[in-house]
């Protein structure tokens, strides 16, 4: 009789310990999955560095008459510091983004990554607001016009983002003369013998052009055309405005006369992506929220225009100075 009890009794130990150890990995399991997308994010970041661009002034724009009218006219932009990533989203960052079921991506970046499946080019096909929504998953955003060409050309306003020499491939992915071969695709971020800036951001001229923040104008009026800039968020994006590009792609060829360090072209509808020949593609910035300008007073007949994230000094106008329309 004694036997049989002490028996049960181990029986039942066993049964509670059996039980135990199913609850101790429901419960493992449950946590693994809760931190996943923290894992997932840590990866992302693992994968590309920052560098500081610190605050200060520096040349935007040009006054040079072989460029083209949208890159006119020179002015002086004083920003804040912040940090960019020193080389283009990968398609193993992007895909970290999608396992953790923050970022869709669109038709033309399935078809994109299809051509192109290696982990370490850009990722490319993502409208600019799948572009936003990888950067904010990352406590980051896309950096505005402004920001790209203070990055690219430093205080000095270089024309090239390492320098003055021209440009030439592998170094710089993008097309040559007319009748060079075209060139396939953009090259992996981590290639030896990328084009780097002074300060170690690769590949800001060639590979993929990059969304921005801003949106597309004719030209920099004075120094007031970045005041038009999308906020990051979902509600307040326009539509009807595109989005600009910098930095050019595989699929442009090199200007001989540009007398700029950057491509600068109109972009596409925050919605649509352009495909993957226009190979419209990401790098974040830090920090999530510049500071902004509170309005200043105006002329008389003049109406207060949005603040912009930075100090703005014109050469000639007082009206853009104190951002007036």
């Amino acid at each position: 009789m004694l036997r049989q009890q002490l028996l049960l009794e181990r029986r039942r130990r066993q049964g509670r310990y059996a039980l135990m150890a199913v609850l101790g990995l429901f419960a493992l399991i449950v946590g693994l999955l809760a931190i996943r997308p923290v894992i997932l994010q840590r990866l992302a970041l693992a994968e590309v560095s920052t560098v500081e661009i610190p605050e200060g002034e520096g040349p935007i724009g040009t006054d040079g008459d072989d460029a083209s009218s949208s890159t006119h006219p020179r002015w002086i932009a004083r920003l804040p510091t912040f940090h960019i990533e020193t080389h283009e989203v990968t398609n193993r960052q992007y895909a970290y983004c999608v396992e953790a079921n923050v970022c869709n991506p669109s038709s033309d970046a399935i078809a994109c990554q299809a051509m192109d499946s290696r982990n370490n080019v850009p990722v490319r096909g993502l409208t600019g607001r799948q572009a936003q929504d990888y950067c904010n998953w990352l406590n980051r955003r896309l950096p505005t016009e402004i920001e790209w060409e203070r990055a690219a050309r430093g205080d000095t306003g270089t024309r090239w983002p390492w320098g003055a020499a021209a440009p030439s491939v592998p170094a710089v992915q993008m097309g040559g003369p007319p009748g060079t071969a075209p060139l396939t695709g953009p090259l992996p971020v981590d290639r030896p013998g990328a084009n780097r800036s002074g300060v170690g951001v690769s590949d800001l001229i060639g590979n993929v052009a990059e969304w921005t923040l801003s949106y597309a104008s004719q030209s920099y009026d004075l120094g007031r055309y970045d005041q038009d800039v999308w906020q990051g968020n979902s509600n307040g994006i326009s539509d009807t405005k595109e989005l600009a590009l910098r930095g050019g792609s595989w699929a442009v060829q090199v200007q001989s006369s540009m007398d700029r360090e950057s491509l600068r072209t109109r972009g596409t509808f925050p919605e649509k992506s352009g495909g993957c020949g226009a190979s419209a593609a990401v790098r974040c910035v830090l920090p999530a929220s510049p500071p902004r300008l509170p309005p200043q007073p105006c002329r008389s007949g003049h109406s207060p225009m949005p603040a912009y994230e930075g100090e703005i000094h014109a050469n000639s106008s007082p009206i853009a100075q104190a951002g007036c329309g």
